[in-house]
């Protein structure tokens, strides 16, 4: 099936996808019925859960490439380690308190009973082994700005 085509397609370092749709590998019965969801869904980009897969290391296996080809479909890794998928970015005081310290957005998924006081005092504990933190929005928003224009790229075509 086709995705359906939309005005205002979505680019994405250069590639055009007809779908804004992401889907995931999880949770089928097997690669049959992945591959049935994904086509149904019209869905171009799949998270797959590397570590739960068979891309080709399992040759005697059934292998997920075989039924959702590269030249077909976006594969992006998923990783199930919040430390190193889930930013934290660093704010004032204010920013903190107004956003009810979700500054601490890894610390939160890590740890989502903690209330959200105690995020703080939980970032110290952990911040030494965070993937990914910044040092502010702002720093962030132009970090990554400054990185798509350097790669002349742009997310909307």
């Amino acid at each position: 099936m086709e995705p359906k085509t939309t005005l205002d397609p979505l680019v994405i370092a250069g590639k055009t996808y007809r779908s804004r749709l992401l889907t995931g590998t999880g949770k089928f019965r097997d690669f049959d019925e992945t591959r049935r969801a994904t086509e149904a869904a019209g869905a171009q980009i799949v998270t797959v859960a590397i570590r739960r897969t068979n891309l080709g290391q399992s040759p005697n296996e059934p292998n997920l490439l075989d039924v959702l080809p590269p030249d077909r479909y976006t594969l992006l890794p998923n990783t199930e380690d919040m430390l190193v998928n889930t930013r934290t970015t660093k704010s004032n005081a204010l920013m903190r308190w107004m956003a009810w310290q979700m500054p601490y957005h890894c610390e939160h998924h890590v740890f989502p009973t903690i209330p959200f006081h105690a995020l703080k005092a939980t970032h110290g504990r952990i911040a030494d082994r965070l993937g990914a933190t910044s040092p502010g929005y702002v720093a962030f928003t132009t970090t990554y700005v400054r990185s798509l224009l350097e790669r002349g790229e742009n997310t909307r075509g």
